[in-house]
């Protein structure tokens, strides 16, 4: 499994993997026009020659959104989706970005059992946030990813003992 940056060649396979696992599919220009954006990215997982899987994200100062992240059916289970997280959490930074943020769907029980086991916590709920069916408007739940900051012992007297022998 490669997990690499997408490509203009790869934005068919990216809208085929889309109208594959989406009731409301983006079309290309929207994509595109996501793609253009100055903190936007997109990353492809490919096993051999094919596109299984890939994420859309934006980078902010203190974190990265997921804006959207999908895996052909048929490659569902089998580290795609593990891949591509894995990936994201490589580029947590401890200063600077220090957490993922994905918005997912109250009906998408698949999806919220994934980012749960990839260490994601549901800490808010945005009523009536998806609403593209004016019948079945829908509820968002942002799970975030946000490591536990490293502890390390600080020894305090070695600390003054060198303070002390430098002046």
């Amino acid at each position: 499994m490669n997990v690499r940056w997408l490509l203009k060649a790869d934005l068919d396979m990216v809208l085929a993997i889309d109208m594959c696992v989406r009731e409301y599919p983006t079309d290309r220009e929207a994509l595109v026009e996501f793609l253009s954006m100055r903190n936007a990215i997109g990353i492809v997982a490919e096993s051999g020659n094919m596109v299984s899987g890939y994420c859309l994200y934006r980078i902010f100062k203190g974190h990265i959104f997921l804006d959207d992240l999908a895996v052909l059916p048929e490659c569902q289970a089998q580290g795609v989706g593990t891949a591509l997280i894995n990936k994201m959490k490589s580029k947590l930074t401890g200063k600077r970005r220090k957490m993922l943020v994905i918005n997912v769907r109250e009906t998408n029980l698949k999806a919220q059992m994934f980012f749960k086991s990839m260490g994601f916590n549901c800490d808010f709920t945005y009523k009536g946030f998806y609403d593209e069916d004016l019948a079945a408007i829908e509820d968002a739940y942002r799970f975030v990813y946000a490591p536990a900051k490293k502890w390390s012992p600080v020894n305090r007297i070695a600390s003054l003992v060198n303070q002390n022998e430098e002046t």
